[in-house]
């Protein structure tokens, strides 16, 4: 469904995952925000990670609520300071109206992320306004608070996930997984392109010749231990066999050569758009990588969260390699669009080396991955498939009948 202007609300977007064209949940909001009239929008972020000015939505208002102070999460108290805020958010929602200036809000919209969700689901009870809540991560499991606080924690989640009159899940596994724990359905809404973002339709190159060196290209950050492991032994494979790893994202040499990387095999690409990202990709590399945890502690995170580095990979039209487990959302998502990836199951280093091999050695195969992988994300990742089920959540909860709960998110 398409929105017309006058029917969108007047939207206050508060929550800690800043807006702007950067990467992971800040892109995703970015930019589903990106065509919303400016003059019906507020942003206001936590001031402990701020977006950057030059990175932010053009012709719209930010601004900022203390949550509190950095130094402490950087420290051994890091999961009570967690807590601490936790608790204080819910009651900051006096606050935000300083921040917001002149706008008056016919909605909330926040993300499940760190503590302002609390204060969103806060400030929309005081006002009797309707919540619209994303989910990018299993927040409520992931809150690296206390493990005695962890079960208070997911049942303040269900509270706010109850009140919210549209739930955006961003994968159907998660919309499934919390239907069946928090009783309420939600609204599957995958990761999106960046409307300027090229998209490609085959291969150029890749055939290993003319000096070109076999390349396997990953774009993210160390996010988990058993990324750092999966990618250590990427940079040994591809030494080993002449070829190259191509690293975008927050890297430098120092921390590389930390976690253990063979620094011959690598190459530092540096942060870039997400439309000179695809460029260079499709340009540089062969295949391209997409880690899953296997970290025991990970594994209910791997199966709900989706990875939204899938929207640049399909856009570069290249052959996927996964390596996660098999019940990881990106796994699952391979299945169900055949030959879609090559996938990686196991996590004992012998499995993606023969897989690997497999790769350099079929070019034929490549080529028919990386149509697939094409295809395929063009159906998934379109921008305006997302912008339709989005605003759609913004006007079309009237069905609901919503009536403002009368319960408190602490």
């Amino acid at each position: 469904m398409n929105s017309t202007t006058n029917q969108l609300p007047r939207l206050l977007y508060l929550g800690d995952v800043p807006v702007e064209a950067s990467y992971h949940g800040s892109a995703l909001i970015y930019r589903l925000l990106q065509n919303y009239p400016a003059a019906k929008l507020r942003i206001i972020e936590g001031n402990l990670r701020n977006s950057l000015p030059e990175r932010r939505l053009a012709g719209v208002r930010y601004g900022s609520v203390k949550v509190g102070w950095a130094r402490p999460l950087n420290t051994r108290l890091n999961r009570w300071a967690r807590l601490v805020y936790s608790y204080a958010a819910g009651w900051k929602a006096n606050a935000v109206g300083h921040a917001l200036g002149n706008l008056q809000p016919e909605a909330v919209l926040t993300v499940a992320h760190d503590f302002l969700w609390l204060t969103a689901a806060r400030y929309a009870q005081k006002h009797s306004l309707p919540l619209h809540l994303i989910c990018h991560d299993d927040w409520p499991r992931l809150a690296p608070v206390p493990l005695v606080f962890c079960n208070r924690l997911e049942r303040e989640f269900m509270k706010v996930y109850r009140q919210a009159v549209s739930c955006l899940c961003v994968s159907p596994y998660m919309a499934e997984e919390y239907e069946r724990r928090y009783g309420a359905k939600s609204t599957v809404l995958y990761p999106s392109r960046d409307p300027n973002t090229p998209v490609f339709e085959a291969i150029s190159g890749g055939d290993c010749k003319n000096g070109h060196k076999f390349t396997v290209a990953y774009a993210g950050s160390l996010a988990t231990s058993d990324y750092v492991r999966q990618l250590v032994v990427m940079s040994q494979f591809l030494s080993d066999l002449g070829g190259k790893l191509l690293l975008f994202g927050p890297f430098d040499e120092k921390m590389l050569k930390t976690a253990g990387m063979n620094l011959a095999s690598i190459i530092v690409g540096g942060m870039l758009s997400s439309a000179d990202l695809v460029r260079r990709l499709h340009l540089d590399a062969d295949v391209l990588f997409l880690p899953m945890s296997f970290a025991d502690s990970e594994l209910e995170a791997m199966a709900l969260n989706f990875p939204s580095k899938l929207t640049d990979y399909t856009a570069a039209a290249l052959p996927l390699l996964i390596w996660g487990p098999e019940n990881c959302s990106a796994a699952k998502w391979a299945a169900s669009e055949a030959g879609v990836a090559a996938v990686v199951t196991k996590p004992e280093p012998r499995n993606m080396a023969t897989m690997l091999k497999k790769l350099m050695d079929n070019h034929g195969w490549r080529k028919e991955l990386a149509a697939t992988a094409a295809r395929v994300g063009n159906k998934y990742f379109s921008p305006t498939a997302a912008s339709d089920i989005f605003l759609s959540s913004l006007t079309s909860f009237e069905t609901k009948n919503f009536v403002p709960t009368r319960s408190h998110a602490h």
